[in-house]
């Protein structure tokens, strides 16, 4: 049969189109019978077949590639979030649990300051204070003991060098307050025109108030004193460190420990009594003086 080069060139023209199933059946009937007669054609149609393929696998591979770059980044990208999702959550547990400990420590402070507000509306107790003392340069050990008395708007402080007799007069608004000094051997007496602190209680207990911060920078643990169950805050310093040990039944201040390396070491125990105290105890002018007879009278009467 004579070759039709003008078939061949349509069906060349369309062979892309009908590799692709791009033509209608008429076209594709038309295509298929000549590449039957047609050597060259089908030759062409062939070649065109096999670049397609080739096409084909080097476009698969490209993909593959880009695929894995894909999924490489992914995975990247996943373990990045993993990561800050890890560093999120333990901030937040770091903030949860400062929060919780401060709460915690703020709650004992609170409840320590309403012992101690209690305890001076009481308007009779005794607090014995006994202070150990270490100068560590010198390793010089000092002992001090302080009594602390209240009833009724009178309060003595007894240490070994003097005793001061406090006597508040609410009427008047003063206070009279008569020291004996057992060294230089006198008796000053003062009428001062503004009123004494009615909870006269040691300066140490509002020192640990002052410094409690609302919990921050304080840990707890637990210990005893006397056989006392007690929380134990402390607060940390550079060099050093101050425990407070408070009774865990009724919130009162039992001992403080002060310690700075290299420079000292002090320790300071109170016993605190209730309902004890009588007017014997704190009033001066009821008391037998002629131990003091040779004690030389100073009276001062500032006004303040």
């Amino acid at each position: 049969m004579k070759k039709n080069n003008n078939d061949c060139d349509i069906v060349q023209d369309l062979s892309s189109l009908y590799a692709d199933k791009l033509v209608n059946d008429t076209t594709k009937k038309f295509i298929e019978n000549h590449l039957s007669t047609c050597e060259d054609c089908k030759n062409y149609y062939n070649n065109i077949c096999s670049d397609i393929f080739d096409n084909l696998k080097t476009m698969d591979e490209s993909d593959k590639t880009l695929l894995n770059h894909l999924n490489k980044f992914n995975r990247i990208f996943n373990f990045i979030k993993l990561i800050l999702l890890i560093i999120v959550l333990f901030i937040l547990f770091v903030i949860v649990f400062v929060l919780i400990k401060a709460y915690y420590i703020n709650n004992i402070v609170n409840n320590t300051y309403s012992s101690i507000s209690t305890l001076s509306e009481s308007n009779n107790y005794k607090i014995t204070k006994t202070i150990n003392y270490k100068y560590i340069p010198d390793n010089l050990n000092t002992k001090e003991e302080y009594v602390y008395y209240c009833y009724e708007n009178k309060y003595k402080i007894e240490s070994l060098d003097k005793i001061d007799y406090i006597e508040i007069n609410d009427s008047e608004n003063t206070t009279n307050i008569t020291t004996i000094n057992n060294q230089n051997k006198t008796i000053e007496e003062n009428i001062v025109d503004y009123s004494y602190r009615k909870d006269f209680i040691p300066n140490d207990f509002y020192s640990f108030l002052t410094i409690s911060n609302f919990g921050i920078g304080f840990s707890v643990k637990e210990d005893s004193v006397n056989s006392k169950n007690c929380f134990v805050l402390r607060k940390k310093y550079q060099n050093g460190y101050i425990d407070t040990y408070i009774n865990k039944d009724d919130y009162m201040i039992l001992r403080t420990v002060e310690f700075f390396e290299n420079y000292y070491y002090k320790e300071t125990n109170y016993l605190i009594e209730k309902n004890i105290v009588t007017n014997k105890n704190v009033d001066f002018s009821n008391k037998d003086q002629t131990e003091y007879k040779n004690y030389v009278k100073i009276n001062s009467n500032k006004n303040n």
